[in-house]
């Protein structure tokens, strides 16, 4: 095999990496805009094995949510005091 085909398939490696790289920082800058930390966890209990109840905080608005088995249950927003 000649030079030239060594030379092509350099490049041609090369450029699939720089293309690789490229999306692996696109990807975990998209992620991290996408996941910019507007939950967090306030509090949690345990209501039995299979049952716990969550306090969350989602943009500045208490929730409760509770978690059973296979449920998730949504509830309305806690009101915050002042």
């Amino acid at each position: 095999m000649s030079a030239s085909y060594y030379i092509q398939a350099l490049l041609s490696l090369g450029t699939i990496g720089a293309l690789l790289y490229g999306l692996s920082k696109f990807s975990q800058h998209a992620q991290k805009k996408r996941f910019n930390g507007d939950m967090k966890i306030l509090d949690r209990t345990s209501l039995s094995p299979q049952v716990t109840l969550w306090v969350v905080e989602i943009r500045q608005k208490s929730y409760v949510v509770g978690v059973g088995g296979k449920e998730i249950s949504f509830f309305h927003p806690l009101d915050t005091p002042s």
